[in-house]
C-alpha cells in the first residue's frame, strides 16, 4: 500500500531530488515565456532533446510550481504549459493534484490526483480518469484512500523518461485522443490481487508501465488499428463497434504478474470474442508460453532498445 507523504521536510527533499534529475538530464537552458490566469512572465526552463520535454519548477505562494510542456522552448516567445505537476509544503491539500508517496519498502513515487486543466469544456479529471493509458495505485491520503495516476519512481534514473510520458498522455487526452470505451462490464477487485513491490528492480518495472503501454498503443496506430482503453483494460483494439482485441501490459513476468494478467483478461473479455495478448519483456520459458496458449492467450515480447520498447509478435493481432 502507498502512503501520501505530509512531512514538510521530505516534500522539501523530493522536490529537490525532482529538480536535480531535470537539471542533470537537460541539454540546455531556455527563457520562454511562461503563463496562465495570474498573468505571462519569462522563466528559466531545463528542455531534454532527448525526450523533447521542457521543465520549470519553483517555490510559488502555497505549493511547488512545477510547469512542464511538449516540444523545444524557445526564447523570449510563449511555450505552451500542457500540465502540472505541483506538491504542497506539507500536510494534505487535495486542490493540489500532485503528492509524493511512499510504499512500504520506502521506495518513493509522485502520483497524480487526475486534476487536469485545459481552458477548455469537459477537460478535467473525469476525462483524465476516463482515458488514461497509465497505472493507477491506491494510496492512503490523510484518512481515506485515493485512486491516484502513478507517474513515477523518484529515484529512478528513467525518472525523466516516466514523466514525459505522462505528459504526453495529458496532451493526448487533452487534444482528445481517440480513445474509445469498451461496453462497461463491471468487476470490483482485481483476479489475483494487487502486485506485490519487493525491490528496485520491480519497482522500476511497475514505474515503466505506462511507457510500455503508450508505445504499444503507438505502434498499434501506426499500423492502422483503432485503439482504446478502459479501467480494466490497458489497451484493446475495436472494429465496428466489437473489441477485436485485449492487451495486458506486465512490465515483469513473475508469477503474481502472470496470474493477474490471466485473470484480468479472462474476466474482462468475457461476452465478446476477442483476441487475447499478454505484453511481456523477451525470455518466457516455452513451456509456459504453452499453457497459455491452451487457454487462448497469446503472447507479445518486447525488449529495452535505447530505453524504448521494441515488440515481438505484432502480426498475430487480427483487424
Amino acid at each position: 500500500m502507498y502512503r501520501v507523504i505530509t512531512s514538510k521536510r521530505r516534500i522539501q527533499s523530493l522536490q529537490n531530488k525532482l529538480v536535480e534529475q531535470f537539471k542533470r538530464q537537460s541539454d540546455e537552458i531556455r527563457y520562454p515565456i511562461l503563463g496562465h490566469q495570474g498573468g505571462s512572465w519569462k522563466e528559466e526552463v531545463f528542455y531534454s532533446e532527448k525526450f523533447n520535454i521542457w521543465f520549470c519548477g519553483f517555490r510559488a505562494e502555497n505549493r511547488f510550481w512545477n510547469a512542464l510542456g511538449l516540444g523545444e522552448p524557445v526564447d523570449e516567445v510563449n511555450a505552451n504549459i500542457t500540465c502540472e505537476i505541483n506538491f504542497p509544503f506539507e500536510d494534505i491539500n487535495r486542490r493540489i493534484a500532485g503528492v509524493f508517496a511512499e510504499d512500504e519498502f520506502g521506495n518513493e513515487f509522485i502520483l497524480h490526483r487526475g486534476k487536469i486543466g485545459g481552458g477548455r469544456r469537459g477537460i478535467g479529471k473525469a476525462l483524465f480518469q476516463e482515458q488514461y493509458r497509465g497505472k493507477y495505485v491506491t494510496a492512503i491520503d490523510g484518512e481515506v484512500d485515493t485512486e491516484f495516476a502513478l507517474i513515477g519512481d523518484v529515484n529512478s534514473e528513467k525518472l525523466i523518461q516516466q514523466i514525459a510520458s505522462f505528459v504526453r498522455e495529458v496532451h493526448r487526452i487533452k487534444e482528445g485522443g481517440g480513445t474509445v470505451v469498451a461496453p462497461e462490464f463491471t468487476f470490483n477487485e482485481e483476479f489475483f490481487g494487487k502486485k506485490k513491490i519487493s525491490g528496485r528492480e520491480e519497482t522500476e518495472a511497475i514505474c515503466n508501465h505506462g511507457i510500455i503501454v503508450n508505445a504499444l498503443a503507438s505502434v498499434l496506430e501506426e499500423n492502422g488499428f483503432n485503439i482504446g482503453k478502459d479501467k480494466n483494460r490497458d489497451l484493446f483494439t475495436h472494429s465496428s463497434g466489437e473489441l477485436r482485441n485485449i492487451f495486458e501490459v506486465k512490465p515483469d513476468y513473475g508469477n503474481s504478474s502472470l496470474y493477474s494478467a490471466i485473470g484480468q483478461l479472462i474476466i474482462y473479455s468475457i461476452g465478446n470474442k476477442a483476441k487475447l495478448f499478454v505484453v511481456l519483456p523477451t525470455g518466457l520459458k516455452s513451456s509456459i508460453i504453452k499453457k497459455l496458449h491452451t487457454v487462448g492467450i497469446e503472447i507479445i515480447e518486447f525488449n529495452w532498445v535505447d530505453e524504448t520498447p521494441e515488440f515481438i509478435g505484432i502480426e498475430k493481432i487480427k483487424k
